[in-house]
């Protein structure tokens, strides 16, 4: 007898039966599970999870195609449409996630920036903390020394002021009845260290005038109107100091005059002015020995006279030649030459104010004020005696005016370059 042929099926209804009943438990787990189910943080977890909803939901349609069962191929469609419904809610949710989890990545992105800022920031300040540190070390530092020198030179100020007031300096001051004749006091110390100098060497070029102080115009004007001093800084105890004053007028222009002068400290009222004795200098005996002072152990100075004997011997030692006589007193003036005195004294302050309107004149780079100083400058050369030392100070103002016409003058010439002019040497 012939075999019947048999079918095998693998996928028959009961098989079937149980896949779809699995897969619908499958499906009502899923919706039930859904609502408390969260994506991965991640994209590509995103991506691989979608990728294998769509794979399947691939092998559901290709389970779908195989069915034989109309209802229950229904029943499956029907609870298909619902899964993807469901999955596209996800994908809704999925998406908003995304936008949620890029606006965050964003807000990331900007506060790393801002800390990236703000630590730049940070290490800016730290480093101007560190360097203002480092200023307020050296500024401290400068402090200190600065507050050592301080006391330092509090210190040496202290000392000098000490030395000042043991030294107790003092100035003489010397004035001739003549003024037209100019006068100068100096003491020397014969026991100081003169170097390679001799006390008689130093002595000559004083009386010759290398020690005369009036090259000033201010000096100048106090020594014509015969008013002179000497200022001493130093006045140790036990210092002994010869006190000599001279004439300072040319040969030809001395007089003969009387000479008074004194002797002041800095504090009168504890040390009131010595009082010098009165001398005459005559135009060949221009100097004379006053007398010694002498530094007592408070530093304050005393005055002895000198005895004409004295005086006789410091000028054979001090020239080396006999003193000339001492001329005869002259007869009294007349009411006449005491009027004719009297004239000139008036010529010579009018001259004195003139020479000061002068002075007072600026030198001006525009020519302003040249006219007015040459006017008055050669008048007062025709009215000055030539021995007078005041024509000293209009003679160079006088020239030096004409020194800066003239270098004007070679400056607004076309082609000639003007070269600057020193003014002349007084």
């Amino acid at each position: 007898m012939r075999a019947r042929r048999r079918e095998i099926n693998i996928f028959n209804m009961s098989l079937l039966d149980i896949l779809c009943g699995a897969l619908g438990a499958f499906c009502f787990m899923m919706l039930v599970a859904l609502p408390y189910y969260k994506p991965p943080g991640h994209e590509p977890d995103l991506v691989k999870a979608r990728k294998k909803t769509d794979q399947l939901m691939n092998q559901l349609d290709q389970m779908k195609s195989q069915m034989r069962d109309a209802k229950s191929a229904e029943d499956m469609t029907a609870l298909l449409e619902q899964l993807k419904a469901q999955v596209r809610a996800l994908q809704g949710q999925v998406s908003i996630l995304t936008s949620e989890r890029d606006d965050m990545q964003r807000q990331i992105a900007q506060l790393n920036a801002q800390m990236r800022n703000l630590q730049r920031q940070v290490n800016q300040l730290t480093a101007e903390k560190n360097q203002l540190a480092q200023e307020k070390a050296t500024l401290a530092k400068e402090n200190q020394t600065l507050e050592t020198k301080n006391l330092t030179l509090t210190d040496t100020n202290k000392n000098l002021v000490a030395r000042l007031q043991a030294k107790q300096p003092f100035t003489v001051l010397v004035r001739a009845d003549d003024s037209s004749q100019g006068v100068e006091p100096i003491l020397f110390n014969r026991a100081a260290n003169l170097g390679k100098f001799s006390f008689n060497h130093i002595f000559k070029g004083w009386t010759e005038g290398e020690f005369n102080r009036d090259f000033t115009m201010h000096n100048a004007m106090l020594s014509d109107r015969g008013i002179g001093w000497f200022e001493n800084d130093d006045s140790p105890p036990d210092k002994k100091m010869e006190l000599f004053v001279r004439l300072t007028n040319e040969k030809a222009s001395r007089k003969r005059t009387g000479i008074t002068g004194m002797i002041g400290t800095n504090d009168e009222h504890v040390n009131p002015p010595i009082e010098l004795p009165r001398v005459t200098l005559y135009p060949d005996r221009f100097w004379i020995l006053l007398g010694t002072v002498t530094i007592d152990a408070a530093s304050q100075p005393h005055f002895t006279e000198a005895t004409t004997a004295q005086r006789e011997d410091a000028w054979q030692e001090l020239t080396g030649s006999t003193p000339p006589p001492t001329p005869t007193p002259p007869p009294t003036p007349s009411n006449e030459e005491r009027a004719n005195a009297q004239a000139e004294r008036v010529q010579r302050q009018e001259l004195y104010k003139r020479v000061t309107k002068l002075l007072r004149i600026p030198f001006d780079p525009s020519g302003a004020n040249d006219a007015e100083i040459l006017q008055l400058s050669d008048e007062l050369l025709k009215q000055l005696p030539p021995h007078d030392n005041l024509r000293r100070e209009v003679q160079f103002r006088r020239d030096h005016i004409l020194q800066m016409k003239a270098q004007r003058e070679r400056q607004a010439a076309p082609n000639e370059s003007a070269s600057p002019t020193l003014p002349p040497k007084r």
